[in-house]
């Protein structure tokens, strides 16, 4: 993915800028974190593109700049950050941001459920009234 500022992919620093004015705070970028698994005293490595929090709710958010070469390649990226909404409680909303076209089937796997889906041109354009909660 093309970097921008130190480093962070330009997809990421796009979503941050459109959340910025908004009435989102503490909007994070890159942020790194250990999530325990069910084996016991092992912790994974994770990262999220972006946090914010929208009064008392928790926004995360993927970004993906690729082109999709089938929909479960990215139904598994969907999967994995609903995965990941766990971190925040049930006031945690997962939004996956792809700036290429996403699958429709991996709009409708049951990995999606919950997460809401901003993919494609049409999308990118209006991103800052998509990303409104």
């Amino acid at each position: 993915a093309a970097c921008g500022q130190r480093g962070i992919p330009r997809a990421e620093i796009v979503v941050a800028d459109a959340l910025r004015g908004d009435e989102y705070r503490d909007i994070h970028l890159s942020v790194f974190f250990e999530k325990s698994t069910q084996r016991r005293g092992i912790a994974t490595k994770q990262e999220l593109d972006v946090m914010a929090m929208y009064q008392d709710k928790l926004l995360i958010v993927e970004c993906k700049a690729k082109t999709w070469e089938n929909a479960t390649q990215a139904s598994e990226a969907i999967y994995k950050l609903k995965a990941l909404s766990g971190i925040g409680g049930l006031n945690t909303i997962p939004v996956f941001v792809s700036f290429k076209e996403v699958p429709n089937a991996a709009k409708t796997t049951p990995a999606a459920q919950g997460v809401k889906v901003i993919a494609g041109q049409a999308d990118f354009l209006a991103l800052t009234h998509k990303l409104k909660v």
